[in-house]
């Protein structure tokens, strides 16, 4: 996947993508610049990325995720409202690293099929987990999907950021 964010962002938002892109095995975060979306998936495809997270911006906080799939061209596949904790705002002090080999981000459903359905295709997750996989915890919240993320590989706790999507129920 490659992640970036859009045109005029925020230091925050340049924050929360790096934290995110630590999460996904063989996430690339990119600076955007002034890259057009055009570019931004040419980019991808010359990375081998499948999908590119474009995180929107709106009065210096993430605001949305829009997804776009090379293979579809242009055209915006899905868009999630969001609400971000960073890691400094949960009180995280662990630094963790990026994961640079092959593998699977699960999710763990407390919130029913149709919504974490969605949250699975807008990362590209897996339904089910296994031993060792970074799993991305979805609680229901009263403004929609509350996500946290677990990485095994450090600590069972969430190791951040903390995303609300606010979805239809």
């Amino acid at each position: 996947m490659l992640l970036t964010t859009s045109r005029r962002t925020s230091q925050r938002t340049r924050t929360f993508c790096r934290e995110l892109a630590s999460l996904f095995p063989l996430c690339e975060y990119c600076n955007r610049g002034k890259k057009g979306v055009r570019e931004l998936l040419d980019e991808a495809l010359m990375h081998g990325h499948t999908r590119v997270l474009v995180v929107q911006t709106r009065d210096g906080n993430p605001s949305s995720f829009g997804l776009l799939m090379p293979e579809k061209g242009l055209e915006w596949v899905d868009e999630v409202p969001i609400t971000a904790r960073t890691r400094r705002d949960l009180g995280i002090s662990q630094r963790v690293m990026p994961l640079m080999e092959d593998g699977i981000v699960a999710v763990e459903d407390r919130v029913g099929y149709r919504r974490s359905g969605r949250i699975a295709a807008l990362f590209g997750a897996a339904l089910e987990a296994s031993e060792g996989d970074t799993v991305m915890v979805l609680e229901p919240c009263e403004k929609g999907v509350r996500i946290s993320f677990v990485r095994p590989d450090i600590s069972e706790e969430p190791v951040g950021p903390q995303i609300t999507a606010v979805l239809a129920p």
